[in-house]
């Protein structure tokens, strides 16, 4: 007679880390066509630095593709004149009280707003 084996019981994988629900979320609302609604925990997920960088990054893009499109209208000689006298000009320029802020501080401080914004809703979390 052989001793008994011992039956192996597969465990269940724990997915109780939020990027499941996040997940599952997002691809029910792309099926669905309805918004996306996301916990706090959800938000903490796509401001982790992995996911928070790639976002950025497809933000930059669209920014400079946006304002390459922006300077292009803007240089167009036969829009009108600009400055003094009739004769149009197509040197680029800021316009009065406009304040030009390169694309990366932009992007750093969008970091830090949306960091901060994490911040203020674990401390709200935890009380």
């Amino acid at each position: 007679m052989t001793p008994a084996t011992p039956q192996h019981r597969r465990t269940k994988p724990d997915l109780s880390h939020p990027i499941f629900a996040l997940t599952e979320r997002l691809r029910s609302a792309a099926r669905t066509g309805r918004k996306l609604h996301l916990e706090p925990e959800h938000v903490q997920v796509l401001l982790s630095e992995e996911l928070y960088r790639v976002i950025s990054a497809m933000e930059a893009k669209e920014m400079r593709a946006a304002c390459e499109a922006a300077t292009v209208n803007d240089n167009d000689i036969r829009s009108g004149t600009s400055g003094y006298g009739s004769a149009p000009t197509a040197a680029p320029g800021a316009s009065a009280g406009s304040k030009v802020v390169p694309i990366d501080a932009a992007s750093r401080g969008a970091s830090l707003r949306l960091r901060e914004e994490a911040a203020l809703m674990r401390r709200r979390k935890k009380h």
